[in-house]
């Protein structure tokens, strides 16, 4: 995004009011430091940040067109305590450059989402969100997509559930209940790491996660390949 009627100069966005609250009180702060720091703000690409809907956490990714290392994980590690000082809580950084990831603090955030529960009653359900996976941009439109597909899943406890293209479980995770049981497929390792991370801390135990393409899953399910 450029400055209007000049397509050199990048607009500069110092504040996010319709944002989160968490991702507004970070926004400048995290901008000015970084400007601060030789070792932080050299030769940086762009900035991203994920925010919770509940807590406190965030993460922050800088990428960058240079090699980072050690002295760029020191500079990060003491900006985050700078912040837990100044009662912006805890921030944790991930540096990024060509095929070099670089952890200040941890790469996994928790979230947790409200969705409808038995009875009428809502519960919550806990997510654990990787840097560079895919996760829902807007928690709370997640929350209400995730109250339509569980409403609109009601009643079918005798029946079976596949998914292809799981993420982190999102959707896995708040349908379950309303399932026998639940075959989830994804293709990014990762994701699939994460995945299971998650149903293992919501106990979900009628949920099995496989890495498998929908390609892969069609031949599967006909059965004309094997996979293990």
């Amino acid at each position: 995004m450029f400055e209007r009627g000049d397509a050199r100069t990048p607009h500069r966005v110092l504040r996010y009011p319709m944002g989160h609250p968490r991702l507004e009180a970070l926004l400048s702060p995290t901008m000015e430091a970084i400007r601060a720091d030789p070792e932080l703000g050299e030769r940086v690409n762009d900035v991203r940040f994920l925010v919770t809907l509940r807590g406190s956490a965030a993460l922050v990714t800088i990428t960058y067109n240079r090699p980072i290392g050690e002295e760029w994980k020191a500079a990060a590690e003491a900006l985050a305590e700078s912040f837990a000082a100044r009662n912006l809580g805890r921030v944790n950084f991930v540096g990024r450059s060509r095929k070099v990831k670089v952890v200040a603090g941890d790469d996994v955030i928790e979230e947790e989402l409200e969705v409808p529960g038995p009875e009428g009653r809502s519960r919550r359900v806990r997510y654990a969100q990787m840097e560079g996976a895919f996760t829902q941009p807007n928690a709370a439109v997640c929350e209400k997509m995730l109250e339509w597909a569980v409403d609109a899943t009601a009643g079918s406890e005798g029946e079976d559930l596949c998914e292809l293209y799981c993420g982190n479980g999102c959707f896995t995770l708040a349908l379950a209940p309303n399932f026998r049981r639940v075959l989830a497929t994804e293709m990014s390792a990762a994701s699939v790491r994460l995945a299971r991370r998650n149903v293992e801390a919501n106990q979900a135990d009628n949920v099995r996660v496989v890495r498998l393409s929908a390609e892969d899953f069609v031949q599967a399910y006909a059965g004309t390949r094997e996979f293990r």
